[in-house]
């Protein structure tokens, strides 16, 4: 949305333009706009997920857009799992990051576990989300001292990850989260929900576990399950870590998008076009 009166200046004027979607709009007539503005101003898009490519291709750029999957740095040496065993999100506190349904979690989680800590690393959303990052607060405080749970902001987030024993993601959409590749470098088992792009990062019962959205009792004993058997976190945990090792790195990013650029530059279709 913020950068398209740019692109369409640059078009006029015959600078080439590439547009780095990280959205997955929807059938809604602002995103129509949008997506039709894109087709007209873009030589190339980059998609960050084929969820997100997916309006893209049947109602925007269309054959303009290559899929580019987001890299991960390379994880730092993982610690021991901290004990009591911690089991945590990232990501700004947010009805789309489902913050909400990570509490519910939460407060089944611990009826069975009362010995977890429970962390929720991210600043508080702006604007709309301002007062619902409130309520997730107040919710959080009242929770305490009989439930171990902590929402807060964090500028070390790999160095954290490296202690904890689950990751967890209840969002409600994203096109391609880097608090799940994060995870999944850091060697974590993952339990994230079955929408936008997290099913192309986590593949069932291979490398983390999927829910359905918006169910937070199905998400708390997915949960519950991995905390009772350390093997299979440590399946789960290792075959993540490898995959973000091999297929979501920085340098297959970096590779990928300077494609699209030169091609943007010489007028001519990007080639491996799928990232």
């Amino acid at each position: 949305y913020y950068c398209l009166p740019e692109a369409v200046a640059a078009r006029a004027v015959g600078v080439p333009v590439v547009l780095h979607a990280h959205e997955i709009l929807a059938d809604e007539s602002k995103d129509r706009a949008t997506l039709a503005c894109a087709g007209w101003a873009a030589d190339h898009v980059i998609a960050v997920s084929e969820a997100c490519a997916k309006p893209l291709l049947s109602r925007g750029p269309g054959r303009k857009v290559s899929v580019v999957p987001n890299g991960v740095p390379r994880a730092p040496a993982a610690a021991a799992p901290s004990e009591p065993p911690i089991v945590g999100t990232v990501g700004v506190v947010s009805k789309r990051k489902g913050t909400d349904l990570f509490l519910e979690m939460v407060r089944l989680v611990a009826e069975v576990r009362p010995d977890v800590r429970f962390l929720a690393l991210g600043g508080d959303g702006p604007g709309a989300d301002a007062p619902f990052a409130e309520r997730m607060h107040r919710m959080a405080q009242a929770m305490a001292p009989a439930i171990d749970v902590t929402i807060r902001p964090s500028e070390q987030v790999m160095k954290e990850l490296a202690t904890w024993t689950a990751f967890v993601l209840p969002a409600r959409q994203d096109p391609f989260p880097l608090a799940v590749l994060e995870a999944m470098a850091m060697g974590l088992p993952i339990v994230a929900a079955r929408v936008g792009g997290i099913p192309e990062q986590i593949t069932q019962e291979r490398t983390g576990l999927l829910v359905p959205p918006e169910e937070p009792r199905v998400l708390a004993d997915a949960v519950l399950a991995l905390l009772a058997d350390g093997d299979r976190r440590r399946k789960l945990g290792r075959a993540a870590a490898d995959r973000a090792a091999t297929e979501f790195t920085l340098e297959r990013q970096a590779d990928s998008t300077e494609r699209v650029w030169i091609a943007a530059i010489g007028g001519t279709s990007p080639t491996g076009g799928r990232g």
